[in-house]
C-alpha cells in the first residue's frame, strides 16, 4: 500500500512466484489459499496498483499452474486521485521455449477498481494470462472446470491467452464458469469471457462463459464478447452449451 498524497508511487503485490530464470520448468500447484491485494492511497497522482495471484515463467522448458483452492488478485486505487491505473491479475503464464499448461478446479478471481472521486484513472482485470512471445516455440492449453472471474472498470478479460511462436497452439477447454465484467469506464468499458490469439486455437465450451460490460458515461462505448478466437491458419469452437 502506497501512502496518501503520494505521486508516482507503485503498489505491488504477488502471491506465489515461480520464475526459472534460463532453462527449468516452472511448477505451481495450490490447494489452498492465495491472495494478493494492492492499493494506492488516497490523493494519489500517477500511481500504479498491480496484483498478481500466480506468476509463472520459463525460457526454455515447460510451465504449468494447478489450482484446486481460491487464488484472489485485488488492484484499488485511492480515492480522490488522478491519473492512476489498476491492474489486476488472477494467474500469469509466460514462456518461449516451452509449452504452458494451466488447470483450474478452484477459484481464480481478478479484480481492480479505482476510488471514488477519481479523475482519469483506469482498472483492468485479467483472471487467467498464459503468453508464449513472438517467435518462440510450444503450445498453450488452459481447463476450467472451477470458476474464473475479471472485474474491473475499463477491460475485463476471464482468459486471456496468446501464442506468438511458429505454428503455436491454444486450446481451451471449459467446463466450469468464466465471468468477464467491465462497469464503470469513463470512456470506454470492454469485456470478454475469452480472448485467444495464434496460428491454431481451439475453444471448446460445455460450461458457461459470460461477458458484460457499461460504461459509466452516456458519450462512451461498452463492448462484450463472450469468445473471441482468432487463428491466422484455423480457429474452432465446439460448444455443448450456449454463450
Amino acid at each position: 500500500i502506497t501512502g496518501d498524497y503520494t505521486a508516482y508511487g507503485s503498489a505491488t503485490a504477488t502471491g506465489v512466484s515461480a520464475i526459472s530464470k534460463y532453462v527449468g520448468d516452472a511448477y505451481v500447484y495450490n490447494s489452498g489459499s492465495i491472495t494478493a491485494t494492492a492499493e494506492t492511497g488516497y490523493y494519489a497522482y500517477f500511481s500504479s496498483a498491480v496484483a498478481t495471484g500466480v506468476a509463472a515463467e520459463s525460457i526454455v522448458g515447460n510451465v504449468y499452474v494447478e489450482n484446486s483452492g481460491d487464488i484472489t488478485a485485488t488492484a484499488i486505487t485511492g480515492d480522490y486521485s488522478f491519473d492512476n491505473q489498476a491492474d489486476a491479475y488472477g494467474i500469469v503464464a509466460y514462456n518461449y521455449d516451452g509449452s504452458i499448461g494451466i488447470v483450474n478446479d478452484g477459484s481464480v478471481s481478478a479484480s481492480a477498481s479505482s476510488g471514488a472521486g477519481t479523475y482519469d484513472s483506469y482498472a483492468n482485470a485479467i483472471g487467467v494470462s498464459a503468453v508464449i512471445g513472438t517467435a518462440g516455440y510450444g503450445g498453450i492449453y488452459v481447463y476450467n472446470s472451477g470458476s474464473i472471474s475479471a472485474t474491473a472498470e475499463d477491460s475485463a478479460v476471464g482468459v486471456g491467452a496468446y501464442n506468438g511462436g511458429y505454428y503455436g497452439s491454444i486450446e481451451v477447454a471449459n467446463y466450469g464458469d468464466i465471468d468477464a465484467t467491465a462497469v464503470g469506464g469513463w470512456a470506454e468499458a470492454s469485456a470478454t469471457g475469452v480472448l485467444a490469439t495464434a496460428y491454431d486455437v481451439s475453444i471448446y465450451q460445455a460450461g458457461n462463459i459470460s461477458a458484460t460490460a457499461e460504461v459509466a458515461s452516456g458519450y462512451g462505448g461498452a463492448y462484450a464478447t463472450g469468445v473471441f478466437a482468432a487463428g491466422t491458419y484455423s480457429a474452432s469452437s465446439a460448444s455443448a452449451a450456449a454463450f
